[in-house]
């Protein structure tokens, strides 16, 4: 009888000191397994993540060409020098003489809505020009199918009657404008 009593207090001993190691492992377990879990969502929303990145890198490269264009339309520097050699020869193309001192003007951060962005310049600058009505209407007309993002933000006329703003009449049928122009760049 002795030797069951022994056999039952060594038994149910053993049993509490099991469970008295078993336990708390049997607690790290829980908890790493709900650590897997968390893991698994994380991993999972990680694979969602990267399968839309590729589906936006493929739209992406399926419209390079159109990314291309804006590109030019907003390029890199502002590049004055450039943009008035093109605005030279268009109005050397058309025939208009101009009293434009393309050495004034100014690069400065893009303001809209009173907030200053940084990275978009705005290149502004005055155009004088001197010309019969066809031929500034046809400048304008370049100046509208150029890719690059150009704004016109003023203009003011003078008639063959009056004086042009150059200092002397405008000749017979000749049409004189000044021209207020930005161009932008990112």
């Amino acid at each position: 009888m002795i030797k069951i009593i022994l056999t039952v207090i060594f038994f149910v001993g053993s049993l509490g000191g099991g469970l008295y190691v078993v336990h708390p492992l049997y607690e790290d377990y829980q908890v790493r397994m709900e650590e897997n879990e968390v893991l698994k969502e994380e991993l999972e929303n990680i694979r969602v993540y990267i399968a839309e990145l590729r589906e936006i890198e493929r739209k992406i490269e399926e419209h390079e060409e159109e990314f291309e264009f804006i590109a030019s339309a907003l390029p890199e520097d502002h590049d004055a020098p450039t943009l008035f050699l093109y605005l030279q020869n268009q109005m050397d193309a058309h025939n208009l003489t101009s009293t434009s001192d393309f050495g004034d003007f100014s690069v400065d951060p893009y303001v809209i809505e009173e907030s200053e962005h940084e990275r978009v310049k705005e290149v502004s600058f005055s155009l004088a020009l001197e010309g019969d009505y066809e031929n500034i209407k046809n400048f304008f007309g370049e100046i509208e199918q150029v890719a690059r993002v150009m704004s016109i933000e003023g203009v003011n006329f003078s008639s063959s009657e009056g004086p042009a703003g150059f200092g002397e009449e405008t000749p017979a049928g000749a049409v004189g404008l000044n021209v207020e122009m930005s161009a932008f760049s990112y």
